[in-house]
């Protein structure tokens, strides 16, 4: 049934498979170049622009090979491979908002004189978009709405969403659901929330665990005190490493918690197989999970 299914970006839009192609997007620093736009009264087109230089919007070779830094130089790429590209999203987080434009041009211009950058005069290098859709961030999860304090976007200007971000963008464009069950509900938590769902599992019967440290001291994150043995774990007090990620190392003298599939307590690595187990074993979890962190229109929880 639509808006309660788990769905791929793919979809058949007149006999053709399509694929949905959504970007986060800087337009300048903080956004104001964007925020130039909506003061003048959000023409019909917002010219979204990169910069990197003061070559013209057909010097892309020059603009390339001025670049220092290999990570420039493939943004520049992937935003003029853009003109290849037929249905694509870009999403701009702007101060309590998150807004949503759809790619109308076909070619990259030269941005309109407005929009030259403030302070060292680098040259817009623009394709026109429409916006189709804003958001308040409080009213999506968490997840989404803090992408741009995530560092794999918020480091350039712009890159392509992927997996649970992707995902939840095209609900959102589609209007549907995302499904989320005790098998994927990981892939839908931000890093602190994360970080809180491993603090409530060792809160639970005969354990103790510490506030999140917030980056105090590097990789320690969570002080964990065991009056039992639980499931695997051996009566102690130990430090926890906790991390939102598959392919972490432990550095730390304590235990590894990460997303990686397969646990090995006796290399002191806990996966999300172990988290899995907890979960499924808590009934508070489930519900804080259900009712605080996915209580959200797009997201349908089965569990």
């Amino acid at each position: 049934m639509r808006g309660n299914r788990v769905f791929s970006p793919l979809r058949y839009e007149n006999d053709l498979l399509i694929m949905m192609n959504n970007y986060y997007f800087k337009f300048q620093i903080g956004n104001e170049g964007f925020k130039t736009w909506l003061d003048t009264g959000c023409g019909e087109v917002c010219p979204l622009s990169i910069y990197f230089g003061k070559w013209r919007a057909d010097e892309v070779s020059i603009g390339i090979n001025q670049q220092k830094s290999n990570q420039a130089k493939e943004q520049i790429k992937t935003f003029y491979n853009l003109e290849k590209e037929n249905d694509v999203n870009f999403w701009i987080f702007c101060e309590e908002k998150i807004y949503c434009l759809k790619k109308v041009g076909r070619k990259i211009e030269d941005g309109p004189n407005e929009y030259i950058y403030p302070g060292d005069g680098d040259l817009p290098k623009s394709i026109n978009s429409k916006l189709i859709a804003h958001y308040r961030k409080i009213d999506l999860p968490e997840f989404f709405s803090n992408i741009n304090a995530n560092q794999k976007y918020n480091r350039g200007t712009i890159k392509k969403l992927n997996n649970s971000e992707n995902e939840f963008a095209v609900a959102l464009i589609n209007n549907e659901k995302i499904s989320i069950d005790l098998n994927n509900f990981y892939k839908y938590l931000s890093p602190t929330e994360f970080e809180t769902l491993i603090f409530l599992i060792f809160s639970e019967n005969n354990c103790l665990c510490s506030s999140f440290r917030g980056g105090t001291l590097k990789d320690y994150d969570l002080r964990v005190r065991l009056a039992d043995n639980y499931f695997g774990l051996p009566k102690k007090t130990f430090w926890a490493q906790v991390k939102l990620k598959s392919n972490e190392k432990l550095n730390i003298d304590g235990y590894l918690i990460s997303t990686q599939e397969r646990s090995s307590l006796s290399e002191k690595i806990i996966g999300i197989d172990w988290i899995r187990e907890r979960v499924a074993s808590s009934n508070y979890i489930q519900r804080w999970l259900k009712n605080m962190i996915f209580y959200y229109k797009n997201i349908l929880v089965n569990f």
